[in-house]
């Protein structure tokens, strides 16, 4: 609704007509936000909350990264946020809806992706395992399935594992949290035996010799294509990350050579916000990484 009365402000104090452009996209990306927001309420299976969660958790941190950085940037605002300083309605509607957008992603990334869950000990463990467990926790699943964002960047999920040490008796494997289906073993052997008869080498020009892993290679490039390419962008993501941290505190040395007398500290101080976040986004984005790769 901010969006639309921005856009609606521009429409009187803006001659030139310039801003209206940017304030449309804002309109359509709140407007699209919204509609998933609403969708999501309605899910009620484990694969869809989860997605829409993920999704919203995007879609909320990308504008509150873009509206804070124009926000805190001393100069060559864009469009939106030059025409708002100038105007002091539009001034205070920007930062509500960079408030509103903030308070979005904290809810989206602290938003467990499904409830805790039962899943019956005797459909996967024999008799005398679950006679020899001592854990009496009823929720017995692994907390990856239903972590928030957060809680998975940050391997929260693995405190009730790590705090079985201090509550459980024993530590037998009817103790441990039961892993989803697509982390257990059979499932693995399943889907690799299937893909081992299924996939084969197509190219009709040249065919691998048999017992030379070729042919074992095409098959795991087929079934990892996904995670391997996830795990490419992040190691590329986190490389350029690992170089921000001395940029802004180049930057900042900089600053303190060329201003001693602190005249105009805004770059200043947007070169030490920089610095921070480049280092709090380098140590998420390794953890990001290492999170996908343990969980693939």
């Amino acid at each position: 609704m901010l969006q639309s009365i921005s856009l609606g402000w521009t429409f009187i104090v803006d001659d030139e007509r310039h801003s209206q452009y940017v304030y449309a996209l804002h309109v359509a990306y709140a407007f699209y936000s919204t509609i998933l927001a609403g969708r999501a309420v309605y899910h009620s299976t484990l694969k869809a909350h989860s997605t829409s969660i993920i999704h919203l958790a995007i879609l909320t941190v990308v504008p509150t990264s873009l509206l804070f950085t124009a926000a805190i940037l001393p100069s060559s605002h864009p469009v939106s946020i030059t025409l708002a300083q100038n105007v002091p309605f539009l001034f205070w509607l920007y930062y509500a809806v960079l408030a509103l957008y903030f308070m979005a992603t904290l809810i989206t990334f602290t938003m467990p992706t499904g409830p805790p869950l039962y899943f019956p000990p005797e459909n996967i463990y024999s008799e005398k395992t679950i006679l020899s467990a001592t854990n009496p926790d009823q929720n017995n699943v692994c907390g990856v399935v239903g972590a928030s964002v957060w809680d998975y960047l940050l391997f929260s999920y693995t405190t009730k594992v790590v705090m079985l040490g201090f509550t459980s008796e024993s530590l037998e494997i009817g103790d441990l949290p039961v892993v989803p289906r697509n982390m257990r073993a059979t499932h693995l052997y399943t889907t690799m035996k299937r893909t081992m008869r299924s996939v084969k080498w197509r190219l009709k020009f040249w065919k691998p010799r048999i017992g030379s892993g070729w042919q074992l290679a095409y098959q795991l490039l087929r079934v990892n294509i996904l995670p391997m390419t996830a795990l490419l962008v992040l190691a590329m993501f986190s490389a350029c990350l690992f170089y921000a941290p001395p940029l802004f505190l180049q930057q900042v040395v900089l600053y303190l050579e060329s201003d001693p007398e602190r005249k105009d500290r805004s770059w200043g101080w947007f070169y030490v916000v920089g610095l921070f976040f480049a280092n709090t986004l380098s140590y998420l984005g390794r953890s990001c990484y290492i999170s996908l790769w343990h969980y693939e």
